[in-house]
């Protein structure tokens, strides 16, 4: 035998060739890929979610169809890698066992699986890369990109291979989240994430992307159900709390605004106390717009909700119509919806939010307008009626004391109870207008200065009462000055709070006597607080906004 060199392995003969039997190999892989298939169309058919169980069982006979080694096999020798399969392979027509594939064919095995749908295992050593982890991997570059489209691609492709594979909830949750960055795909976005909480039921995203698609396809109740189930399994996630504030929110501002029924108006009684007076409140369908109608005024403001508190709180921001020192500060409410309405409560003198529904800042709001309808009983009485009922019905509205004038030494307890009495005076003055009509109320208060007096009213004694009770108040001076010309009559003011911003404003002219500023503004039906109290019409916040104002 000849020498061989010392320190050099023995050289091996090379293996024998080994023979495929390629036409049952492409036989095989049809057939496989046509049951593939047919699972494929039985899960379009089972979209929705009380299909989900069937979906993932089909799922899994799809990946135990790709997992399964003669179809692996199939693909490989197809795929001209015939070198790589094990001799025993299924398609192999001769030859003694090989040994396995190592680390050294990983490139071979990673083309033959991304044909095969799986990764075949590789034997003892290091594991070969896996080729649906590098698609993930790639899914996720494009997505930090912007390539959206991409990105779906990618994953799509990755989860194909293996569609349950090691930390494969992930793929499913940026997937999910790159179909709703494309817009138009909620329904498939909504489907990866139930995929994602399947596959990993204790990681608190799969919830988030289950709740964002939910908001899109405006299924609020769905979403905070979805959020709820994911703090059970995962307590205390702050990205599931957010989430959960933020479809609440959306949820209440939906109902608010009536979004689906285009109807966002509610209206309701405040307090006595702080004055009886009807309010309207119309949420508009941007979300962050409110109108506010009271005393026959309405001003827009802004409003904004923080839903992760409980009760909710709900701030409200109107512009004041002389701007000193920037916006007015907000008025902090809570708020809440039930069967009943809306419940609001705002704070009372100071600017502290409630906790509880309960005190003067509380009232109930109910769907729909303030009604328009005219008081049938009056509109049966005649003329001479109405202005003898209205004359009646100002003396019981007007307060037994003076109306006292704020001051800078006022504190904000006396101060709060100033402003207090005078915008219930306005309520009750608003009342009786609305109920008499405009033009009735002001040739009462007219005749009060002794200005065209109705014949009516000549001698009348309650006119005499009204009058020694104006002077009483405050509102009409002991001596009135004589108006020779009589004043021309303003026609009727809508009895229902107008819908239109530009109403709000009140006019900004100013009469040339005290007692002239006194009784027009009251024969208009608002007082010294009428801009006021129709600016801070939100639930009177008046106190607060007249303190700021003050500070400034």
């Amino acid at each position: 035998m000849e020498s061989k060199p010392q320190g050099h392995p023995e050289m091996e003969e090379p293996a024998a060739a080994v023979e495929y039997d390629v036409a049952a190999a492409q036989a095989h892989k049809d057939e496989v890929e046509a049951q593939i298939q047919g699972l494929n169309d039985q899960i379009t058919i089972l979209a929705g979610k009380d299909n989900k169980k069937a979906r993932n069982e089909k799922s899994k006979e799809i990946s135990a169809l790709k997992g399964d080694k003669a179809y692996i096999d199939a693909t490989k020798v197809l795929k001209g890698r015939a070198s790589i399969v094990p001799p025993h392979g299924v398609f192999a027509k001769t030859g003694d066992d090989a040994p396995p594939a190592t680390v050294a064919d990983a490139p071979a095995i990673a083309e033959a699986a991304a044909c095969s749908g799986t990764m075949p295992e590789v034997g003892e050593g290091e594991a070969a890369p896996e080729a649906y982890t590098l698609l993930k991997d790639d899914g996720n570059a494009k997505f930090k990109a912007g390539d959206f489209q991409a990105a779906v691609d990618a994953y799509t492709k990755s989860i194909e291979l293996n569609p349950t594979g090691p930390k494969q909830h992930l793929c499913f949750s940026n997937r999910s989240a790159a179909y709703l960055k494309l817009g138009g795909k909620t329904e498939e976005s909504l489907s990866d994430a139930l995929a994602c909480i399947d596959l990993e039921p204790k990681w608190a995203k799969g919830y988030s992307r289950q709740a964002a698609s939910l908001q899109v396809l405006e299924r609020y109740e769905e979403a905070i159900l979805a959020c709820e189930t994911g703090l059970k399994a995962v307590p205390a996630d702050d990205g599931l709390l957010k989430m959960l504030a933020e479809a609440r929110a959306r949820q209440f501002r939906d109902t608010l605004s009536g979004a689906k029924t285009s109807h966002g108006i509610w209206h309701g009684k405040v307090s006595d106390v702080l004055g009886g007076y009807d309010q309207e409140m119309e949420f508009m369908t941007d979300g962050t717009s409110v109108r506010v109608g009271v005393l026959g005024r309405s001003i827009v403001g802004k409003f904004w909700l923080d839903c992760s508190h409980d009760p909710y709180h709900l701030n409200i921001q109107v512009p004041m119509q002389e701007p000193v020192g920037g916006a007015p500060p907000p008025v902090p409410y809570i708020a809440k919806l039930d069967e009943h309405g809306l419940h609001l409560c705002c704070p009372y003198l100071r600017m502290e939010r409630p906790v509880d529904f309960e005190g003067p800042g509380y009232v109930l709001m109910r769907k729909g307008a303030l009604s328009s309808e005219e008081d049938a009983e009056v509109q049966s009485l005649s003329r001479e009626e109405k202005l003898l009922r209205c004359t009646k019905e100002l003396l019981a509205a007007l307060p037994d004391k003076k109306l006292e004038e704020l001051s800078n030494h006022d504190s904000e307890d006396a101060a709060g109870e100033k402003l207090m009495a005078q915008v219930r005076f306005e309520s009750s003055m608003f009342a009786v207008q609305k109920k008499f009509s405009e033009s009735i109320m002001k040739e009462v208060l007219g005749a009060t200065r002794g200005v065209d007096v109705p014949k009516e009213l000549i001698n009348s004694g309650e006119l005499k009462e009204l009058v020694e009770k104006l002077k009483m108040c405050g509102i009409l001076d002991e001596e009135p000055p004589p108006v020779s010309t009589p004043k021309t009559e303003a026609p009727p003011r809508a009895a229902a709070a107008p819908s239109q911003a530009s109403r709000a404003t009140p006019s900004g002219s100013q009469p040339e006597d005290k007692a002239s500023k006194k009784t027009a503004d009251t024969e208009s039906g608002f007082g010294q607080t009428a801009s006021l109290v129709a600016l801070s019409a939100v639930a009177l916040g008046a106190i607060a906004l007249l303190l700021w104002r003050r500070r400034q």
